[in-house]
């Protein structure tokens, strides 16, 4: 999610918005992420319990890749918001599915430490990809293109728009491994009969333990911050 943050800039530059505008169409769109993102991101986890962890986790990324194609390719800000919708989709999926598959593939003893374990991987690997992608970007930006590339329709002005379609093809690569290696069915934990909507009713019940309300609400707020964390670390 941040890595779209990140690089707004170039497609609102290549979009020719009109740089005080930037702040006010960044905040928009992160909004109609977190929108998404909030009102979806339970559905995928009762999803999760009843077609598989592997299809759920695996269409995640798929959806994550088709936003970062398309994103690049909009003409206006209303094709921006529109298309943020698919990586705010996929984002929705890769949140719930982390600590989900972490659950279900470890011993309860060394569960705590795993999930708390790839928590830090996942945040530091979120920076390490911000950097790497940014060094893309200045890769496409000063390339040399030979010939057959330029007749192909390699431009450097189109730099923005071929990180982005990097990006894109390492989410399908992810995509591809988690649909070929997790496993298969659901969780045995899950497996009872229960109807969709009956399990994401669980969730709404649940809600009334005070802790539990206090861990959605703290789930939210950290969703909001973690947006604003990461940007601001790497413009910083």
């Amino acid at each position: 999610m941040a890595f779209v943050n990140v690089f707004n800039y170039s497609i609102f530059s290549a979009l020719q918005i009109p740089q005080e505008q930037f702040g006010s169409v960044a905040g928009t769109l992160t909004a109609v992420q977190e929108v998404v993102v909030v009102s979806v991101i339970g559905l995928f986890g009762a999803l999760s319990d009843k077609v598989g962890r592997r299809l759920v986790y695996s269409m995640g990324f798929f959806l994550l890749g088709i936003g970062y194609f398309i994103y690049p390719l909009a003409d206006n800000t209303t094709e921006l918001y529109f298309f943020r919708i698919f990586v705010a989709l996929g984002c929705a999926a890769n949140t719930v599915m982390l600590p989900t598959v972490a659950n279900d593939y470890v011993h309860g003893s060394t569960r705590g430490r795993l999930i708390a374990f790839t928590s830090i991987l996942n945040g530091l690997g979120l920076v390490l990809i911000i950097s790497t992608f940014r060094n893309f970007a200045t890769f496409y930006e000063q390339l040399e293109a030979p010939e057959i590339l330029i007749n192909l329709g390699y431009d450097t002005a189109n730099w923005a728009q071929y990180t982005f379609w990097s990006a894109s093809a390492m989410v399908f690569i992810v995509s591809i491994v988690l649909y070929t290696n997790l496993k298969k069915g659901t969780a045995e934990a899950t497996a009872k009969k229960d109807s969709y909507f009956s399990t994401l009713g669980v969730a709404v019940k649940e809600a009334k333990n005070p802790r539990v309300a206090l861990a959605y609400t703290a789930g939210i707020v950290l969703e909001g911050i973690w947006q604003l964390s990461v940007p601001s670390l790497h413009f910083g």
